[in-house]
């Protein structure tokens, strides 16, 4: 099935139809006796959850996954050297982080979620970037997380761009002096 996929550019990038009708595929191969009585989200959560005790059970899924990790581990590693060049747009982000409460089953780390939101501007209230941690999120991590919103936004939410600012929540307090000086050598002003 990954063979099927539209691929755009260079990016290697699965289009959505395909995405989804791959999904669909994948649910459909669950057993009868599993999917009865749920909402399509509710069987997504189950194989989703399936996929992650027995990868080999959905292959052309765990190929898309890895196809999209490999991706993101090379944006990410580009993203800090892009955005100084990025345009500034009128907008304020902030920045958290929530504990999830889950553990990595691999290596029974508990997983964070960094969350990067527009606060104002066109895009108000939605979110820019959002990355997975299995350390509590410290400055490295969550500068790391706002160089990729900046240069590789979630799709729908506009195109690669600085803030003109970036509030940072107040769990992030020790952490806040090196963040602020990051974001101001590329001409984004930050609080806390």
């Amino acid at each position: 099935i990954l063979s099927a996929f539209i691929w755009h550019g260079s990016q290697g990038v699965p289009s959505f139809d395909n995405i989804q009708t791959l999904m669909g595929q994948c649910i459909n191969q669950l057993p009868p006796h599993q999917r009865e009585g749920l909402g399509r989200e509710e069987q997504l959560a189950l194989m989703m959850q399936i996929l992650e005790r027995e990868p080999q059970r959905f292959p052309e899924l765990e190929g898309m996954i890895k196809l999209f990790a490999r991706q993101r581990q090379q944006q990410k590693a580009q993203a800090h050297t892009l955005v100084p060049g990025l345009p500034i747009h009128e907008e304020h982000w902030c920045v958290s982080w929530t504990d999830t409460g889950t553990f990595d089953v691999h290596t029974g780390k508990r997983f964070y979620v960094i969350t990067v939101m527009v606060l104002s501007g066109a895009r108000e209230g939605m979110i820019v970037g959002s990355e997975q941690s299995v350390e509590v999120p410290d400055g490295h991590i969550i500068l790391n997380s706002l160089w990729s919103a900046m240069a590789f936004p979630m799709p729908m939410v506009g195109p690669a761009r600085r803030p003109r600012g970036v509030l940072v929540a107040n769990r992030l307090i020790h952490h806040y002096a090196p963040i602020a000086g990051e974001l101001l050598a590329v001409d984004i002003a930050c609080r806390l």
